[in-house]
This record gives structure tokens, sequence and C-alpha cells, in this order.
């Protein structure tokens, strides 16, 4: 089979895809091969239709896309739209059942995306449903089976950090962020914007992502309104994909701790109204911004933490309390 041929997982011409898969992607470009040629394989049966949202890159993603997957589906954006608008951009075109929305930094392993599309398609109350992420060291990642945040979540595992206490903190941030067991498929309140598999009609009802958002906050978001709607969100154990996290985050660390603080606050004033963002703004400005700086202030003293990284703590504070969109 030629390496770009995939008419095993392509759809019948005029046929509706099992499958719309919407990957948004900035500056990651051996990374998104690496995903997609994992989608590649791992079709399992399904017919795919594959659209990617580049958020105005400037390494040489649209290349690798133009030479080694011309079945993607490209939309490439002249500057940065952020997560929610980009994956919107391509939620409005998607044609199949269901819409994947798959982080380019993830590896979907063989029969994932099957296990996902016969555990929706058999639940008619389920409106979407995430899989176990695991990160690289092979450690399960929290966010993928977790309780939507509120203002002592906020405080106490964000902010105060009580789930680093030797000894409790384990306990305290099962109990109070993520008391799900991750071996037991199950309802929860939310899972990963990193991977979830929606029913096309709730995003369509729903609008999509909420577009007031430029990063973090809008998955957590989409659970709030998909539950608010009456349907479940379910985490699915038996369905695996790895995660290496954060890899366009890190390239720009000081922009993204502040857009997502911003963009959580949207989160808190669209589900709670505007005391509740208010408060979350005070924790975060207050509270969550001197602590890390003070927790870097000791780090340094015990050797554990370079100046560099305090100064960068100290350049996060200073954007924390500016409270303005980081460019």
């Amino acid at each position: 089979m030629p390496e770009n041929d995939i008419t095993h997982s392509e759809a019948p011409r005029g046929a509706i895809p099992d499958v719309s898969v919407v990957i948004v992607s900035w500056n990651v470009a051996d990374l998104l091969a690496d995903c997609l040629e994992s989608l590649r394989r791992n079709s399992n049966g399904l017919s795919l239709d594959v659209w990617v949202v580049d958020n105005a890159s400037a390494d040489n993603t649209l290349d690798v896309l133009r030479e080694r997957f011309p079945w993607v589906h490209v939309i490439a954006n002249r500057e940065n739209r952020g997560f929610a608008l980009a994956n919107n951009q391509a939620i409005e075109r998607a044609t199949g059942r269901f819409v994947f929305i798959l982080n380019p930094d993830t590896i979907v392993t063989d029969g994932a995306l099957r296990t996902l599309f016969e555990y929706l398609d058999t639940r008619p109350e389920v409106g979407m449903v995430g899989p176990r992420l695991r990160l690289g060291d092979g450690k399960t990642q929290p966010e993928c089976a977790r309780r939507l945040p509120t203002l002592g979540r906020v405080l106490w595992i964000n902010s105060l950090k009580l789930h680093l206490i030797p000894l409790i903190g384990p306990w305290c941030f099962k109990r109070i962020a993520a008391p799900y067991d991750y071996e037991t498929s199950a309802e929860v309140e939310a899972i990963s914007g990193a991977a979830m598999l929606v029913r096309r009609e709730v995003l369509r009802d729903l609008g999509g992502f909420g577009e007031a958002f430029i990063h973090c906050g809008e998955d957590i978001d989409l659970c709030y309104r998909v539950r608010a709607a009456g349907w479940q969100t379910h985490y699915v154990s038996e369905c695996t994909i790895v995660h290496l996290k954060g890899q366009s985050s890190k390239k720009a660390p000081i922009k993204t701790t502040v857009n997502a603080a911003l963009s959580d606050q949207e989160y808190f004033r669209r589900c709670f109204g505007g005391w509740q963002s208010l408060a979350y703004r005070l924790i975060i400005q207050c509270i969550q911004g001197p602590h890390a700086v003070l927790i870097g202030c000791f780090r340094l003293l015990l050797g554990k933490e370079s100046p560099a990284d305090l100064q960068r703590r100290f350049a996060v504070l200073r954007g924390l309390a500016a409270w303005r969109w980081v460019e």
C-alpha cells in the first residue's frame, strides 16, 4: 500500500464518516506527524474525516501536512486564533457522526478510537466520552476523569497546592479534585479536551467551544454545558491514548500561564456568575501568584531551582497582576 493511501479508513464517496477528527496545532510539526501516523495505523476500520487547523505555526507544519498527509483537510490560519475558535472552524465543516477532538501531542493506540466509538454508539444517553490519558512516564493524567472546578478546588489544589503535602497530599487530591477510579469506566463530571469524542449534534446544539476562551477552560466549560443540557459525560478506562502533555505550552510558559488564568475566569463567569468570577481572580492574584513566587524562593535556596526559573515566576506574577491577555 502506498505511504499516503488510507483507503481503509476513508468513507465511501457520499457516505457519512464514522468520525471527524479535529486537531488544532501550533509549532509542533513532528508531534503532529506522529499523531496523524497513529491515526493512520489505528483507525480499526472506522471511516475518518480528518481536519487539522494550524494556528499560524512558524515551523514546517504546513509543508509536512502537504507532503506526508494529503488526505488531511487543512485550515491554515494567518494568526493564532486560540484553541476554542480554531476547533470551531473545523467542527463547522465536520461531517462525521461523531467528532473526535484531539491534541497534536497525542498518540492514538491500537483499538482506542474503535473502543470510544462503540462505547458512545451504544449509549444514547451519553453526549461525550474520554479515554484514559497516559503521560510520557506511563502515569494516568488526572484531568481525564475529574470534577468540575469550583472556587474551593482552585484554592486548595491550584493555589495552595494541598495535594503536594507529604502523606496526606494524594488523599486530598483524590477526594477534592478527582474521586474516580481510573480502572473503571463511569460517568464523570469532566474529561480532558486533549481527547474527547462528542456527538456532532451535541456540539451543534451547544455551538461548539466557547470562543471567549483563548487558552484552557474551554473543555471544562463544554463539559459543564453538556451536563446542563441533560447529556452524560463518561470516562472509558479500557481506552488508552498517550498524551505528551503541554508541548505547545512549553514554548511560551509565561503567556500560557497568564492566559490560562484569564480563560479559567471566563469559565467561572459563564457557569457561575460575576461574583464567583471576581472571587476567582482575587484567589489567583492575591494567593496563587504570590504563593508560587514564595515556593520559588525556597526552591532557589535549596538549590532545586535556578535564578532564571524564579525570574519566570516573577514574570507570571506581573502578568497576573496586570490581568490582561498576553499576545
